[in-house]
């Protein structure tokens, strides 16, 4: 294995010539350099702030990188090099270019890592795409940092494995093992005009080996319209995806396969992130779309990440709609073409979650909406209409094998504040609006139930209160909960005032149904501090007969991030 040692001069360029020699056990390793580098800064005054400050890599620590990335079985090139670029003073962002002697990996797509001797652990910058004879990459950290050419450690496709198949040859409901369903009318976000039905074979069934999920010109529960949105039960980190479907057509249809973060972990949406592998607009035929959204890119913001492709025969024919997904980058296709590449380097992204929040688990939706704010008009001449599900199947990239690939959690926890897993309803309070609502709440079976009889005119009708909170100023909070409900409704909950007007801080509002759902989210609080808060689950409000909800394991602390 030949691998490259770069010693690394600002403003310079020398041409070094270098072996070395590691044995391990049996196992030798010969190590060769006689490539050149220059660096550069995108600030003139950091730029003179670190000269002096970058030196070469020492034989022993060189030694060790090269020896962990081979027993992990990595089989490319490395150039390693140091590069010590800040002070307390100097700013971020210090830009590194390297320059090749030979050309052999030009249009090649490149790694750039940083190195932790203390640790033994590595970081990827990102990938980087290479000119003729160079590439560059910022960083904005000291210490040893290097770049992997050719097959970079990312994933290995040799080694996939499938861990999820599904191929629909039974018939009946779609099988409640893997499928649950998000249900009601309040628009999703989207304005959109049908009603999401659940376990209902009108909507979404299976037979003749397609899951087909269909909606409906029927007035249903204040809707003129029914459908069916399909959630995965299970969940994934990184993968690759495939969906072989054949897709609706006319105006107002509205079908997508797509991806929501399992538990939220950096705020409600679009903080914790979406993956859109599939799109399409009946009034906009043929054109198939891939979108990103995230805290800063967003369709609300009109800043959304997105890309489109024309597949003229999607209603008429079945197509695969794959998506690529690792820490490096995220590649959308149909049968294959790819059409939509996001390399999270080359926006600069590093690790803020609010560009780029995919770095936990996600869960598979399907769904087919009508109407809404990107539906459009709606044709009722065209009822029904049916997406038609031909297979799923999720691979494992290998990714597992690979430390440097593995996520740290963004937050550290401060402190605890409050725990129950309902054995009883110690440390909450609860509120009745008894003219309006009428509800028992209890605890029984570990769970706290809430038996609702009337659920009065406002979600406050209805209240179980976790008071005597101390919100700080600027601090975060990671709030926690299970909870489902006999029928299918939605709730909110939230921080508030414990007192005067109980003024709200903040409010979420969640749809839930007959299987436990995980609720998970973050609050910042910007307020000035207030010692007497409370967290309130805000039940009523909703014209529905006798049904029952019950929570579990709810948990808040305070981090830091």
């Amino acid at each position: 294995m030949k691998n490259i040692k770069l010693f690394f001069l600002i403003a310079s360029i020398s041409l070094l010539s270098f072996n070395a020699i590691i044995k391990e056990g049996s196992e030798t390793y010969t190590l060769l350099s006689d490539y050149n580098f220059v660096s550069d800064s995108s600030d003139k005054n950091t730029k003179s702030r670190i000269t002096g400050q970058i030196q070469s890599i020492s034989d022993e620590s060189y030694n060790k990188i090269l020896y962990k990335l081979q027993k992990q079985g990595y089989s490319s090139d490395f150039y390693a090099f140091n590069v010590i670029c800040g002070d307390s003073t100097a700013s971020n962002n210090i830009k590194v270019t390297i320059n090749y002697l030979q050309k052999k990996y030009a249009n090649k797509i490149l790694k750039a890592y940083s190195y932790n001797e203390s640790t033994n652990t590595f970081k990827c910058l990102g990938n980087i795409e290479s000119n003729s004879n160079s590439v560059s990459f910022n960083t904005d950290a000291p210490g040893i940092h290097f770049i992997a050419l050719n097959n970079a450690p990312v994933y290995d496709h040799d080694n996939k494995t499938v861990v999820y198949n599904e191929n629909f040859n039974y018939t009946g409901l779609p099988d409640s093992n893997k499928w649950s369903y998000d249900t009601g009318n309040w628009g999703f976000g989207n304005d959109e005009l049908q009603y999401y039905t659940a376990y209902d074979l009108d909507n979404a069934n299976v037979s003749n080996g397609n899951l087909n999920i269909t909606a409906l010109r029927e007035d249903y529960q204040g809707s003129k319209y029914t459908s069916a949105r399909l959630v995965s039960k299970n969940s994934y980190l990184y993968g690759k995806f495939e969906i072989r479907a054949k897709l609706p057509s006319g105006a107002g249809t509205w079908p997508a396969i797509w991806l929501l973060p399992t538990n939220n972990e950096y705020g409600e949406w679009p903080n914790s992130g979406e993956i859109d592998i599939m799109e399409h607009i009946g009034k906009d035929p043929g054109i198939i779309h891939g979108s990103l959204h995230t805290a800063l890119n967003n369709f609300k913001a009109g800043t959304e990440i997105t890309s489109s492709t024309s597949v003229n025969d999607c209603t008429s024919t079945y197509h695969t709609y794959g998506l690529e997904w690792t820490p490096e980058y995220i590649n959308i296709s149909v049968d294959d073409n790819v059409y939509f590449k996001l390399n999270r380097n080359s926006y600069n992204y590093k690790d803020s979650y609010k560009t780029w929040p995919f770095d936990k688990e996600f869960h598979l939706i399907l769904n087919l909406a009508i109407g809404g704010n990107w539906g459009g008009y709606v044709d009722d001449s065209i009822f029904p209409q049916t997406m038609s599900i031909d297979y799923i199947k999720i691979y494992d990239l290998g990714l597992d094998k690979y430390s440097l690939n593995k996520t740290t959690t963004p937050y550290e926890i401060e402190s605890e504040i409050f725990e129950s897993k309902f054995n009883d309803l110690s440390g909450f309070s609860s509120f009745i609006q008894n003219d309006a609502a009428k509800c028992d709440i209890y605890s029984r079976w570990g769970l706290g139930v809430f038996d609702i009889a009337r659920s009065g005119n406002d979600d406050w009708d209805i209240q179980l209160i976790k008071d005597n909170l101390t919100l700080e100023e600027g601090k975060t909070y990671k709030y926690s909960f299970k909870i489902k409900s006999t029928l299918y409704r939605k709730l909110s909950f939230g921080f508030q005032q414990n007192q005067g007007n109980y003024g709200r801080y903040h409010t979420e509002s969640v749809s839930i149904g007959n299987e436990f759902t995980t609720i998970s989210g973050v609050y910042t609080h910007t307020s000035k501090t207030d010692t007497n808060a409370s967290f309130v689950f805000y039940l009523g409000g909703y014209s529905l007969p006798w049904h029952q909800i019950q929570v579990d394991d709810f948990k808040l602390t305070k981090v830091n991030y």
